[in-house]
């Protein structure tokens, strides 16, 4: 994962993740982690753009930690479990993708 996605701590600028048809299959949890730890700190990521990557799992609900995000494309992929509930407190996310996955549960009443 580190060897296309270059973690370090003088992070200034890292404005968007796309990452699209890379066989990330079981990577997502870690995938998300790694973001997270770079961009925690300058808290700048708006676009993270992950549609047809073949992830697995469930959608992390530490994603809802990114406080600018825009844009959440996890589209086309095998994607288990319900949206978590953090990703809809971010109040600047304009867009979720999130199609064509195996999703389960229901959205909150407030969006």
């Amino acid at each position: 994962m580190a060897k296309f996605l270059p973690i370090h701590q003088n992070v200034h600028s890292f404005r968007a993740f796309l990452c699209h048809s890379t066989n990330l299959e079981d990577q997502f949890q870690i995938l998300v982690q790694k973001i997270i730890d770079v961009v925690i700190h300058v808290n700048i990521l708006i676009l993270i753009i992950v549609s047809r990557s073949d992830l697995t799992g469930a959608i992390p609900p530490e994603l809802g930690n990114l406080e600018n995000l825009v844009e959440l494309d996890v589209a086309r992929n095998f994607l288990t479990g319900s949206i978590p509930a953090s990703i809809f407190n971010i109040s600047t996310l304009q867009y979720i993708g999130v199609s064509r996955n195996n999703l389960s549960g229901t959205l909150p009443a407030n969006i």
